[in-house]
């Protein structure tokens, strides 16, 4: 097995210990262990781990929050640790994909290894035409961009981009199944 491959591993091990035991001191000595492993990143990961979670801890924490006071049964405990979990989870997923060549991780099997470098592949494109779709709307605006606007063109790549995946995974998949790669 490659450093990669064991990465993955404990990788997983963490994420499962960090979903299943409920215990303030365990995440944050599991955090405590991360940040170690991340060095002199430990920062910048933790910044860019608490602003990907932002938006979504508000939503989660005040929406709980606000059924738990008309049900009477707010545990602020409770709300914490959820927190503290997500902040976790994120941290140890932000370092891993830092960290962690996935290539070399499932290079003992060349069916994953093909898979993955599809999915990468596809990543790499899908990536490079959000890009040519923001630099689209950027050059064909002459004021500014209204929130509307905004919306309505994101709707539009999101509708583009998720019609092209399905149109690229089945031409994909037809081309994998010529080649005798299900054996179905």
């Amino acid at each position: 097995m490659t450093r990669d491959g064991a990465a993955v591993l404990v990788y997983a091990a963490a994420v499962v210990a960090a979903t299943a035991v409920h215990d303030f001191a365990f995440l944050g000595g599991l955090f405590f262990v991360a940040s170690i492993i991340a060095g002199r990143e430990w920062v910048r990961v933790s910044l860019r781990a608490l602003r990907a979670i932002l938006l979504f801890n508000i939503v989660v924490t005040g929406s709980y929050a606000a059924a738990s006071a008309i049900q009477g049964n707010l545990s602020l405990e409770y709300l914490a640790l959820i927190n503290a979990r997500v902040f976790v989870l994120t941290f140890l997923t932000f370092l891993a994909a830092r960290r962690i060549n996935i290539l070399r991780a499932f290079s003992f099997s060349r069916t994953l290894s093909y898979v993955l470098t599809l999915a990468i592949g596809q990543l790499a494109t899908f990536r490079r035409m959000l890009g040519d779709f923001r630099m689209a709307m950027t050059s064909r605006t002459i004021r500014r961009v209204t929130m509307r606007d905004m919306y309505r063109h994101s709707a539009s790549t999101a509708s583009f981009l998720f019609l092209r995946a399905l149109n690229d995974s089945a031409e994909i998949t037809d081309g994998m199944k010529s080649r005798g790669f299900f054996d179905d």
